[in-house]
């Protein structure tokens, strides 16, 4: 009997009855310190555990545009320089012409005396494009209607503007006749434009009121 080898304890390692409750308990434990560790991070960091507001439409707020300057105005017989040559328009007198160069119902010619002055130095080919295509022109005279009117070749007073070379200094005035609506000649809102290069910077404009000064005179 007393070379019989001991019982072997193995067998109750299986069946789980004294092991196992050793593993239930740090079951336990494990769980309440995970529980503890979580109620901490809870504590110090409660952001970790909400979710992120989910953001609403975003309003956009439209940049309002730039207003738009309003053209400086000149006035009768105030030159302005474009490009070293010189431009006044001096004079401005009104027609319904004649016969087969009378005017539109409703329309008046007006014809501007213009004075040309070359100051760049050197020769410099002038050109009234008279029968230019309509928007590339050099010279309009707008109305109240929004209306450009190009120059017409019509020439009531023999003054027309020359083709010429001018050298420098020299100068040549004569005149560039536009049909226009007679409610605007009587408003005295017409404006006369020059484009220096209508194909290649057609924002390019001078303004003149076919007007005198307000103060003329005073």
């Amino acid at each position: 009997m007393s070379d019989q080898p001991p019982p072997d304890d193995s067998g109750s390692e299986l069946n789980g009855f004294g092991p196992r409750r050793r593993s239930t308990v740090r079951f336990v434990l494990s769980i309440a310190v995970a529980v503890a560790a979580a109620f901490g991070l809870y504590t110090l960091q409660p952001s970790w555990f909400t979710a992120p507001a989910v953001a609403g439409p975003r309003r956009v707020v439209p940049t309002p545009k730039p207003k738009s300057k309003p053209p400086h105005l000149h006035y009768l017989g105030q030159q302005q320089r474009v490009d070293n040559v010189a431009i006044t328009p001096v004079n401005v007198t009104y027609t319904r012409g004649n016969g087969s160069s009378e005017a539109n119902k409703g329309y008046v010619y007006v014809v501007v005396t213009l004075r040309i002055v070359n100051h760049r130095g050197q020769d410099y080919g002038f050109v009234p494009n008279v029968t230019c295509p309509v928007q590339y022109c050099n010279f309009y005279v707008r109305d109240n209607q929004g209306e450009k009117n190009p120059p017409t070749p019509y020439d009531p007073y023999h003054t027309r503007l020359r083709a010429v070379v001018l050298q420098d200094g020299g100068h040549q005035q004569g005149s560039l006749t536009f049909e226009v609506p007679e409610r605007d000649v009587q408003a005295r809102t017409l404006q006369l434009l020059y484009y220096h290069d209508p194909f290649g910077d057609a924002n390019s404009v001078v303004h003149w009121e076919l007007r005198s000064p307000p103060n003329h005179g005073r």
